[in-house]
């Protein structure tokens, strides 16, 4: 509770009890409200968390792109060596 609050509550011709009574109130609410804020150590945890999970998206997708160059090679070469079993068969 805000001595100058209080003094301004007062001046308004509010009874000392009501003043004090608006300002507990007004202060729990703040109170409530400012719980739900995020800090800077909340945002830096965010932040380091979502570092992690993008680099282990970055490695995952190294291994699918590398899986796939590696599906992709042996699908051709095993297409060209059926082809060239099939042209020397009709020799």
């Amino acid at each position: 509770m805000h001595a100058s609050s209080l003094e301004r509550l007062e001046k308004s011709e509010s009874p000392a009890r009501q003043a004090r009574a608006i300002l507990q109130a007004m202060d729990a609410e703040l109170a409530a409200r400012d719980s739900h804020l995020a800090t800077k150590t909340d945002l830096a945890a965010a932040v380091h968390a979502l570092e992690l999970k993008m680099e282990g998206l970055r490695i995952e997708m190294r291994e699918v792109g590398t899986k796939w160059v590696l599906w992709s090679a042996e699908f051709w070469l095993s297409g060209i060596g059926v082809l060239f079993s099939l042209l020397k068969w009709l020799k």
